[in-house]
């Protein structure tokens, strides 16, 4: 399982947003809430050995609620379940967190989509499977 379909699989466990997560973009009439992902600076880790299974990425995430206060509470369970994946294989025999930090989380509100966005960064490394 790649880091991105584990990342997907552990979001999927959270009832608000299961089955809204999304590449990139979200599909076009998606209702709220949705979170949407993509990578951003990805790298693979090379030594004196060659190339390893090592890997430090920083990855994009956007959540989306209609409601600002209720994004906020969305965010917090978001938040929750990216700290648990410290120390653990994420998805289903998923890549092994060896490293985690959320960054640069911010508020955005989207007029055209009339949604409010929690726009934010994790950087994680990892070990491939």
């Amino acid at each position: 399982m790649t880091f991105e379909e584990a990342l997907v699989a552990e979001f999927n466990s959270i009832p608000e947003i299961s089955g809204n997560i999304f590449p990139v973009f979200a599909v076009e009439s998606t209702e709220g809430p949705f979170m949407t992902y993509c990578s951003d600076d990805v790298n693979y880790l090379i030594n004196l050995n060659g190339p390893s299974d090592g890997v430090d990425g920083v990855y994009a995430l956007d959540v989306l609620h209609p409601s600002y206060k209720e994004l906020q509470v969305l965010f917090k369970l978001v938040k929750n379940k990216i700290i648990s994946f410290l120390g653990r294989s994420i998805g289903e025999n998923g890549p092994h967190i060896q490293f985690l930090e959320i960054k640069n989380a911010k508020d955005i509100y989207e007029h055209e989509l009339e949604f409010n966005r929690k726009n934010f960064y994790i950087h994680v490394k990892y070990k491939e499977v």
